[in-house]
């Protein structure tokens, strides 16, 4: 179901592990050393750390952070985000690790961009479904072509190709009620399942809500939202049902407003990251960790 994920590559800013995840600095072992504090975190590019080097990560500095308080411990932070991932394809990827017998002590789910910019399945589903219809005797090595990425291949393609988008944030296409109610549930059946899961198994997931540039951002200071955010300009009224209708209970840590009074680009891009905000939210979740010990 997950059906693709980020490259191994050993780059100069940039290492992906041939397991799934990006490295961060220090990176501990895999499989992981189970007497260790292991960390997995789980997203889509913004978690990956598109635009910024592996030790610029927010899974970098959570590492760090961590560290720094758990002294008598190591801490190990796996960086298991991936590029237009979103809470369903997460929570079946935090699924196939522990079935692997890699069990977090804490997993961190960061969401709520991807959410709201995927009505149901994976970025691909559309294409590969297409190509099983269209072709049958077509050999299965031929889908990599038939999408347009080789494995080889980044997902940059799908932010810098963006179609120009003038609409308002405010554009009432984007204040559907109904389709945002619908993708508040799945995230809530996604949370309960990965609850249970953990209940089994004996880690501590925490879920945390991400900001978004098209919510409570001065975009006087965003250097690239001339053209708007394209399906993510839903996050502005998701979020707002968001924060009204959900229930936050002691594992949710809500983020998204913390960029409301920070009055200095935040972005590398679109959507992505800087390192100082990604150090901003880092620190948000390690103390979030530590208060829950």
């Amino acid at each position: 179901y997950t059906q693709f994920k980020e490259s191994e590559y050993n780059g100069r800013f940039i290492h992906v592990s041939e397991d799934g995840f990006r490295n961060v600095e220090n990176q501990g072992p895999w499989p992981i050393d189970k007497e260790a504090v292991n960390v997995f975190v789980f997203g889509g590019s913004t978690a990956f750390g598109y635009g910024v080097a592996d030790n610029q990560t927010i899974a970098s500095y959570l590492q760090n952070q961590l560290q720094e308080n758990f002294t008598n411990n190591k801490v190990y932070v796996y960086n298991f985000g991936r590029g237009v991932y979103f809470s369903t394809q997460e929570r079946v990827l935090f699924e196939k690790l522990i079935s692997s017998g890699n069990v977090p002590t804490v997993a961190v789910f960061i969401d709520g961009l991807n959410d709201f910019a995927k009505d149901s399945d994976p970025q691909f589903s559309e294409k590969i479904n297409r190509y099983f219809q269209l072709d049958q005797k077509a050999p299965i090595l031929s889908i990599p072509t038939y999408i347009g990425y080789t494995i080889s291949e980044s997902f940059a393609p799908l932010f810098q190709n963006l179609k120009p988008n003038n609409s308002s944030l405010d554009d009432p296409r984007y204040q559907d009620k109904a389709r945002t109610k619908k993708i508040v549930e799945r995230y809530i059946v996604n949370q309960k399942l990965i609850e249970s899961v953990s209940s089994n198994f004996g880690d501590q997931p925490i879920f945390v809500w991400q900001p978004s540039p098209a919510y409570r951002y001065d975009l006087s200071y965003h250097l690239f939202a001339k053209d708007g955010f394209q399906d993510y300009n839903y996050t502005r009224f998701g979020y707002e049902y968001m924060k009204s209708n959900y229930n936050f209970d002691d594992n949710f840590l809500w983020l998204s407003d913390i960029q409301q009074d920070l009055k200095e680009p935040l972005y590398v891009d679109k959507f992505h990251y800087t390192p100082v905000f990604g150090e901003i939210i880092a620190n948000h979740i390690s103390d979030f960790i530590i208060r829950k010990n």
